[in-house]
């Protein structure tokens, strides 16, 4: 009886789990491709600050659904809106202002 218990715990714990970690890694595009002094900009926001990012693969319109890993350096595949993209992340869980400054500088 307790396994067949624990087993049903598991089971319905199991997605809300999944979902926490799926959260942890998406974000919402905050400034859109064409939108930063340099086009291939893209600015993310996320749980934890913003995502400093270069589009390399995809559509990345302000508002749009992020889903990868968007917590890290380097070349990322990620989900915008359901299609695939791929980015360049320069820069994660950065200030508003770190954000700003980034998007508008001069290279």
């Amino acid at each position: 009886m307790t396994r067949i218990s624990i087993a049903r715990s598991a089971l319905f714990l199991a997605p809300l789990m999944c979902a926490q970690a799926w959260a942890q890694n998406a974000g919402v595009v905050a400034v859109g491709e064409g939108d930063c002094k340099k086009s291939d900009r893209v600015v993310i926001a996320t749980r934890q600050g913003f995502t400093l990012a270069e589009q390399w693969r995809g559509t990345f319109y302000k508002n749009y659904r992020v889903f990868g890993e968007l917590n890290r350096y380097g070349f990322k595949d990620v989900q915008v809106e359901g299609r695939d993209g791929r980015i360049y992340i320069d820069d994660y869980q950065a200030s508003e202002d770190r954000a700003k400054e980034w998007c508008f500088e001069e290279d």
